[in-house]
């Protein structure tokens, strides 16, 4: 139909870790109350990740989209920052230090409303809200929240 569209993509996307993480440096700060280490680390790898994509589409006829997909994203050495302890000459650190995790995965929907507001008084403008809802189900992937919730809110006001 030609108010709908239904899409499907599949990509490989990959990213490298940041120049900080890949430093053979160590920073030891015992300023604090607890003694602390921050590592870099030379064998970093590069994250890879298989990702398939179903998003379909509803355009509104009072100009207004509605938006609904999955997701699924096979990851290989996602990056994730690791804490530990180690004892040094009886000292006891927390030491912080970039790895790899072998493999995760990511599987999960997306919903959104965007809704252009156009009968505001006074004013020749355009609004648009978008509500994007966003609950991945997660295996062993470190520091991501299970539920992401967004409201963007766009405004321009046009004068004559």
């Amino acid at each position: 139909a030609e108010n709908r569209n239904l899409r499907f993509a599949y990509t490989k996307t990959f990213a490298r870790a940041a120049f900080s993480d890949l430093s053979p440096s160590e920073n030891i700060d015992v300023t604090t109350g607890i003694p602390r280490i921050s590592r870099g680390n030379t064998e970093l790898q590069p994250t890879f990740s298989h990702n398939l994509d179903l998003m379909g589409e509803w355009f509104l006829e009072d100009v207004g989209l509605l938006t609904a997909g999955v997701f699924y994203k096979d990851i290989e050495n996602f990056i994730f920052r690791d804490i530990s302890t180690e004892n040094i000459d009886g000292t006891s650190y927390l030491v912080s230090q970039p790895k790899n995790l072998e493999n995760a995965y990511l599987i999960g929907f997306e919903m959104g409303v965007t809704k252009r507001f156009t009968t505001l008084p006074n004013w020749k403008c355009q609004e648009k809200m978008q509500k994007e809802i966003w609950f991945p189900w997660i295996k062993h992937l470190c520091q991501t929240s299970p539920k992401i919730f967004s409201i963007p809110l766009y405004f321009t006001k046009r004068t004559v």
